[in-house]
């Protein structure tokens, strides 16, 4: 029976001028590993994330939907340089509600943006629920915290000397020795206080201690370290990579890549290489999907077993080409308990095929038309009638409830705000204060945005200064 592993820690070219692979391109190198599940965490985005989902499915692969996210030491809303610094977590969204905190907290942290999205480690925490918790690279959350200031950069220059010494787990030589000296004295209280910081925050069961060791001594190290922090702890270590193309025969490639993202030439990259000097990716040529037999060579079975334990609760089911769209709170007296008990105690016969929202949004019409707006007529009536036809057939009743309550809340706070283009056309707009013009009057046809003939969910423009579009904005975040 062959030998599996799951690679958990992958970029694709959304990973921008860093990765190098089209998600197809991985699903076909997982396929050719053996692998069961094709993970992307892409630094700071998810915008290849549903191009994996799709082409994975056709693939026949579990697709597994991450990110590599920024953190920053200190709070999120200090913006200076000493707490300009990234360091990184891997995020795995195991569930439906993970795949939406995920998101959630992808669009949060670019809230914070400074240099790099990020955020603090308090901002995470009311978004973790189905999320998998991967502690991060050498530069990640336990990793980075275990040198000493002085050597923060000799770990990324310090290389083994023979190659020989790549892919194994040899504690012996030179390298290995020089790169301990630099750890600080008090490495394992101050990791081991992180570790349970971030463990109390994430799914029981759902965080993991994450090792690597592919080109640099500093990664050895930092694995035999955190190994004894999990321990001490009682969380399990997981083996990842750090793939950012798929093949060795691509090393070239990402390396003209590399240099771009860093404004330098193939021949500077040399040159700095060549005296010592701190370079990205200096040693990247190791920096892709190796096979079992690689791999395997540095981790225990354990943490072979655990990249196979998360792959299979990952289990993220997207429905896609559907509208997700937004549930309106509806006032209690629209409700179907409450409908039924008005129908009762007036002997009316309760009408189970209508839902509340369709409910709600007809009395809504109701109650305006009561009002008689100048000018109503039986057109006027007879157009609503069809309107809210189309509208409830296509089921998009809950996405004008919710404009209509955005502009309600405009309305209330003294904002002034226009639907504008083809909604002009919109009896039931205008009679919701949507839009201000009447489409009879001037003889607009609601089939310009919304018809039968062309199922889509109508598209509303809103004219706004910029601080009502602050305002809009906190309205929706309730």
């Amino acid at each position: 029976m062959k030998r599996r592993f799951e690679f958990l820690h992958n970029h694709s070219y959304s990973s921008l001028l860093d990765g190098l692979s089209k998600p197809t391109n991985v699903i076909q190198r997982m396929k050719e590993i053996g692998c069961h599940s094709v993970c992307i965490t892409d630094h700071y985005n998810a915008a290849s994330l549903i191009e994996l989902y799709q082409e994975a499915k056709k693939e026949g692969i579990k697709p597994i939907l991450g990110c590599e996210m920024g953190v920053c030491r200190e709070d999120a809303t200090k913006m200076d340089k000493d707490n300009r610094k990234i360091i990184h977590v891997t995020l795995l969204a195991r569930t439906n509600e993970g795949w939406s905190n995920l998101l959630k907290l992808i669009a949060e942290s670019n809230r914070h943006f400074y240099y790099n999205p990020r955020l603090d480690v308090d901002r995470f925490a009311p978004f973790m629920k189905g999320i998998t918790v991967l502690s991060g690279c050498v530069g990640g959350t336990l990793a980075s915290l275990l040198w000493k200031k002085e050597h923060l950069d000799d770990i990324y220059k310090l290389k083994y000397s023979d190659e020989d010494l790549i892919f194994n787990d040899d504690t012996s030589c030179d390298e290995y020795v020089q790169c301990s000296k630099w750890l600080r004295e008090d490495w394992m209280d101050v990791v081991t206080e992180e570790t349970l910081r971030w463990k109390a925050i994430t799914d029981e069961g759902h965080y993991y201690v994450e090792v690597q060791d592919i080109s640099l001594p500093a990664q050895r190290v930092a694995k035999t370290c955190l190994r004894l922090v999990a321990e001490k702890i009682g969380v399990r270590t997981v083996a990842t990579g750090d793939a950012h193309f798929c093949r060795p025969e691509d090393a070239e490639t990402h390396e003209v890549l590399i240099a771009i993202g860093q404004n330098e030439t193939l021949q500077q990259r040399v040159i700095k290489k060549n005296s010592g000097q701190k370079v990205f990716f200096s040693d990247n040529k190791y920096y892709y999907i190796p096979d079992y037999d690689e791999f395997s060579r540095c981790f225990t079975e354990d943490e072979l077993q655990a990249t196979i334990d998360i792959a299979d609760s990952c289990d993220v089911k997207l429905e896609l080409g559907v509208p997700r769209l937004p549930a309106v709170k509806i006032p209690d007296e629209f409700k179907k308990e409450s409908r039924e008990n008005h129908c009762s105690q007036n002997g009316i016969q309760y009408d189970e095929s209508v839902t509340d929202e369709n409910y709600y949004l007809r009395q809504l019409c109701v109650q305006k038309v009561w009002d008689r707006p100048e000018g109503w007529t039986k057109e006027h009536d007879s157009r609503l009638n069809e309107e809210l036809s189309v509208i409830e057939e296509f089921g998009l009743v809950n996405y004008f409830l919710a404009v209509y309550d955005i502009c309600r809340f405009l309305g209330e706070k003294g904002i002034p705000h226009s639907a504008r283009g083809s909604v002009g056309g919109s009896v039931l707009c205008y009679l919701l204060g949507i839009s201000e013009i009447d489409p009879v009057q001037y003889g607009l046809i609601f089939e310009r945005f919304l018809n039968r003939g062309r199922v889509t969910e109508g598209y509303f423009s809103f004219d706004s200064y910029s601080y009502e579009e602050y305002r809009k904005k906190e309205h929706l975040e309730k």
